[in-house]
C-alpha cells in the first residue's frame, strides 16, 4: 500500500481542518471545546465593548450548544486575538504564533455576499470541518437586523465549522437548494422537521402572496419564500433550518429529518440527518455527560492576547541610479532621471532570519549548491524588507556561522552579505547541527524577539548526523522560532516537513528539473510573511530559449489592484540582455550585474490596468538558455489586493485505489470572493509527469459551494504514478473578469 504524506504550505501546526491550516479545536472527556481562536482583524478600529460582546455572546452559547446536543459538549475556554494596534492592557497576554490565519472565528469587515450575517466557510465535505467563521462588529454588539438569538446561531455556525453541518434552508447562495420542493402533487417548503412549522409563502418582488403555480415549473416563481411565524410554530428543530425561532434549539434526527427537503444538507450529506452525522464523529463516539457526571457545567474562561506591537521600519535611503553605475560587474542598460531604490519601504515588523544551507557532498549534484547560491542572492538582494536582520549558517559533518546577523540597512549591506553565501559542498547532512547553530545566533541577537525569528532551511538529503533533529526540535520551539523548509530533490528527508509543521512554518519542494523556478518563489513567499502591504509574487517563471531563437518577448498584465514598486528580474546562466517597455509609458531603469547573472528591472510610478512588455535577447545566439523571470510588485495604496491561496484536504492517506485528494484554491480580495476565474492545479507527479487539473467554484462535484472563492479541483487515483515528492503549482488567470487580469503562480508539494 503506498502511503501519501501531503504537504501544502502549512501556517500551523494543527491537524483536523481543511489543509490543517487553523487552529486544532480540542474536546475534553467531559466534552469542553477548548484552545478555540476568535481573531480579530487588524482593520478592525479599537472597541472594549467588542471583547466584552464576544464573551457574553460565547458565554450565552455554551448553554445552548450543551442543550443542543443534549448534554453532551459546550465551550471551555476560548483565545480572543486583539490587533497589535490597540492599547495594550496589562491584562493581556503576548500572542505566541496565534494569527488571523490561523484563527478559527473571525471578526472582520462584512463579506459582500452575507453582509452582517455571520457564516461559515466549508470547502470539505459532510462531518469534515470548515475552514473559519465569519463574524462582523456590527453583529456582536447587537446592532445587526439578523441579530436574533445570536447565541443559536453560534451554535449553528460551530456546527458548519466543527461537525461539518449543513444548511437546512434554501439560499440564495446555495445554488443547489431550492425554497419548495413537490411530494405528491402537493408543493412543500424547504425544512427539516415538517410538522411543527407554520409560515406564509410570500413573493419577494411584491411582498404579495405567491401564486399558488408556475405554469411551466410547476412550482412557485423563484422569488417566492416561505416565512415561518414564530407565534405559530412549535417545533424545536433544526437549528441549521430557522434558529431564530424561539422554539428551536436542537438539531434532526433520523425520526425528524426531512430527507425529501431541496436543500444543501440533504445534497452534500446524502439525506443523513444532522444528529446521524455528528454520531458518526469523533467528538461523539462517547457519553461525554456520563462522564462529567452533571448537566451544569462552567461558563467558558477567555484569555485575551495581543501580537507585539509593530515597531516604526527605517526607510533605506534612495540611490541615484548613476551610482549604481560605478562598479565594473554593473552596466545601466537603460536610464532615467528618476531616483529609486529597490526595495520597497512598508510598515511591517522587522524580519529577524538566519538561511540554514546545506552544503553537504550531493549539494554537488545538478548544481544544486549553484542554484541555491543564485537564488539566495537574489533574495537578499531584492526580496527581504528593508532593515531585515540575516545570518547565514552553512552545515554538512559540522555547522559553520557564514555570515552573523547582519542588518539590511542599506544596498552596500545587501552586497556585502552575499560574499558569504557558500558556493562549495562536501561532508554529510547534520540538519541538527544546522538548527542548533541558527538558534544560537538568533537568540544571541535579539532573545525577545524570538516571536519574530526564523529559519529558512535547503536540504536535499537524508540526516546522518547527531545530533538529530527529533532532539533538538522541542527546543527550537520553546524558543519561538518559526522554520521554513525547503525538500531539495526526490532524496530530501521528511523529517523537513515535520519541522516545519511543528514550527508553523511552510513546506516546498524543489526538483532538478526547474529548482531554481521553485527555490525562487519559496524564498520570496517567505520574504512576505507577516506584512500585508509588502511586495507580491506575481510571475515566477521559467522561460527556455532555444539554440535556434534569438530571443524571447513577453508581457506583464496588472490589474487595477496592485502595480508599485514594480521589480522583474531576470537570473541567467549564458549572456543575455534584456529590455523593458511600459503600455502607459513610464519610466523604467534596467541593471545588469554579471558577476551574479542577474539583470534587475524598475519600473516606475503606478503600472495598476496596465502592462509591461519585455524581450530577452541572447549574447550568444547559439546556445541554449534558461532564464529564470521573476515579478515581484506593491498593492495599490488603500486598495485591497487579490490573494490566491492554496491547501488540500489532508497530510496523510493511505492510499487505495479509491483514493482521491482535493485541492482547494481560495481567491479573494479582502473577504470578498473572487468569482468567474480560471483556475487550473499544475501537478508534477515523481516520475515528471505534468497534469493539469481544472478547478471549479460551480456548487457541483467535488465543489460544495458555490462561488464563494474556493476553487476544487480533485487528483484522482489514476492519476498517481509513483512513491516521491509531488508539486503543484496554482494558475489562476482572470482575463476577461478585468482586463489584463494578472496571471498568478502559488506553489506547493506534497509527498506520495
Amino acid at each position: 500500500m503506498l502511503v501519501i504524506i501531503l504537504l501544502v504550505g502549512l501556517l500551523a501546526p494543527v491537524t483536523g481542518n481543511i489543509g490543517n491550516t487553523r487552529q486544532k479545536i480540542t474536546l475534553s472527556d467531559d466534552g469542553g471545546y477548548g484552545n478555540i481562536l476568535i481573531a480579530i482583524d487588524e482593520s478592525i478600529p479599537e472597541d472594549l465593548d467588542l471583547l466584552l460582546g464576544l464573551q457574553a455572546h460565547y458565554t450565552a452559547a455554551s448553554t445552548a450548544l450543551l442543550t443542543a446536543t443534549e448534554d453532551q459538549v459546550y465551550f471551555h475556554n476560548i483565545t480572543i486575538l486583539v490587533p497589535s494596534t490597540w492599547t495594550t492592557s496589562n491584562s493581556w497576554l503576548t500572542a505566541n504564533g496565534e494569527s488571523v490565519e490561523t484563527a478559527n472565528i473571525l471578526v472582520a469587515p462584512p463579506n459582500i455576499m452575507w453582509g452582517d450575517t455571520p457564516y461559515t466557510l466549508q470547502p470539505g465535505g459532510c462531518g469534515e470541518e470548515g475552514d473559519f467563521t465569519h463574524l462582523t462588529a456590527f453583529y456582536v454588539k447587537g446592532a445587526a437586523s439578523s441579530n436574533l438569538y445570536p447565541e443559536k446561531r453560534l451554535v449553528r455556525e460551530f456546527a458548519h465549522l466543527k461537525w461539518g453541518l449543513f444548511n437546512e434552508d434554501a439560499h440564495v447562495n446555495d445554488v443547489n437548494s431550492s425554497n419548495f420542493y413537490m411530494f405528491n402533487t402537493v408543493i412543500k417548503p424547504t425544512q427539516c422537521q415538517t410538522d411543527g412549522i407554520y409560515g406564509s409563502s410570500t413573493d419577494l418582488a411584491t411582498e404579495q402572496a405567491c401564486n399558488n403555480v408556475n405554469e411551466t415549473s410547476q412550482s412557485p416563481s423563484p422569488t417566492c419564500t416561505f416565512r415561518p411565524k414564530p407565534d405559530h410554530t412549535s417545533a424545536n428543530t433544526s437549528l441549521m433550518y430557522a434558529e431564530y425561532l424561539p422554539s428551536i434549539y436542537g438539531f434532526c434526527t433520523k425520526d425528524t429529518h426531512n430527507k425529501l427537503a431541496l436543500n444543501k444538507h440533504n445534497e452534500i450529506c446524502e439525506q443523513k440527518s444532522a444528529w446521524e452525522v455528528m454520531q458518526g464523529l469523533p467528538d461523539f463516539a462517547f457519553d461525554h455527560l456520563e462522564i462529567r457526571g452533571s448537566v451544569t457545567v462552567n461558563p467558558p474562561t477567555f484569555t485575551i492576547i495581543q501580537a507585539g506591537a509593530t515597531p516604526p521600519t527605517t526607510t533605506q535611503s534612495t540611490t541615484s541610479p548613476t551610482s549604481t553605475t560605478t562598479k565594473a560587474t554593473t552596466t545601466t542598460v537603460s536610464t532615467t532621471s528618476q531616483t529609486t531604490t529597490l526595495e520597497p519601504s512598508v510598515e511591517c515588523p522587522q524580519d529577524i532570519v538566519c538561511l540554514l544551507l546545506d552544503v553537504s557532498g550531493s549539494m554537488s549534484n545538478y548544481n544544486r549548491i549553484g542554484k541555491l547560491a543564485s537564488a539566495v542572492t537574489s533574495y537578499i538582494l531584492y526580496h527581504l524588507r528593508n532593515n531585515t536582520a540575516v545570518g547565514i549558517v552553512s552545515f554538512s559533518s559540522t555547522a559553520t556561522v557564514n555570515a552573523p546577523m547582519t542588518l539590511l540597512s542599506s544596498d552596500q549591506a545587501r552586497k556585502d552579505l552575499i560574499a558569504f553565501i557558500p558556493t562549495v559542498a562536501f561532508g554529510t547532512t547534520g540538519i541538527g547541527n544546522g538548527l542548533l547553530k541558527c538558534s544560537e545566533i538568533l537568540n544571541n541577537y535579539s532573545e525577545e524577539d524570538l516571536d519574530r525569528s526564523r529559519i529558512v532551511l535547503f536540504s536535499d538529503g537524508q540526516e546522518t548526523n547527531q545530533p538529530y533533529v527529533v532532539d533538538v526540535l522541542p527546543g527550537v520551539k520553546a524558543d519561538g522560532i518559526l522554520v521554513d523548509t525547503m525538500l531539495y530533490s526526490q532524496s530530501a528527508d521528511n523529517v523537513l516537513m515535520e519541522i516545519a509543521t511543528e514550527t508553523g512554518g511552510k513546506s516546498f519542494f524543489a526538483n532538478d528539473d526547474g529548482s531554481k523556478t521553485s527555490i525562487n518563489l519559496f524564498l520570496a513567499e517567505t520574504a512576505y510573511r507577516d506584512c500585508d502591504t509588502a511586495s507580491t509574487v506575481l510571475i515566477n517563471a521559467q522561460v527556455p530559449i532555444n539554440a535556434s531563437e534569438s530571443s524571447y518577448t513577453d508581457k506583464v498584465s496588472f490589474d487595477i489592484t496592485i502595480g508599485m514598486e514594480t521589480i522583474l528580474i531576470f537570473s541567467y546562466s549564458n549572456d543575455i540582455n534584456v529590455e523593458v517597455v511600459t503600455g502607459n509609458g513610464n519610466n523604467v531603469l534596467v541593471t545588469k550585474d554579471s558577476s551574479i547573472n542577474l539583470i534587475i528591472a524598475k519600473l516606475f510610478g503606478d503600472m495598476s490596468g496596465s502592462y509591461a512588455n519585455y524581450t530577452i535577447t541572447k549574447v550568444s545566439s547559439h546556445l541554449d538558455e534558461e532564464v529564470i523571470v521573476t515579478v515581484t510588485s506593491q498593492p495599490i495604496p488603500n486598495v485591497l489586493p487579490i490573494s490566491i491561496y492554496t491547501r488540500t484536504d489532508g497530510n496523510a492517506i493511505n492510499f487505495s485505489s479509491q483514493s482521491t485528494v482535493r485541492i482547494y484554491t481560495s481567491v479573494y480580495q479582502g473577504y470578498t470572493p473572487v468569482l468567474n476565474l480560471q483556475v487550473t492545479s499544475v501537478i508534477e507527479t515523481a516520475d515528471g509527469t505534468q497534469l493539469h487539473l481544472p478547478s471549479s467554484d460551480s456548487g457541483f462535484g467535488m465543489d460544495s459551494t458555490a462561488n464563494d472563492g474556493i476553487y476544487t479541483a480533485t487528483l484522482l487515483p489514476h492519476e498517481f504514478s509513483g512513491s516521491g515528492y509531488y508539486s503543484l503549482q496554482m494558475e489562476v488567470n482572470g482575463e476577461g473578469l478585468q482586463p489584463d487580469c494578472v496571471q498568478t503562480v502559488e506553489d506547493r508539494v506534497w509527498e506520495l
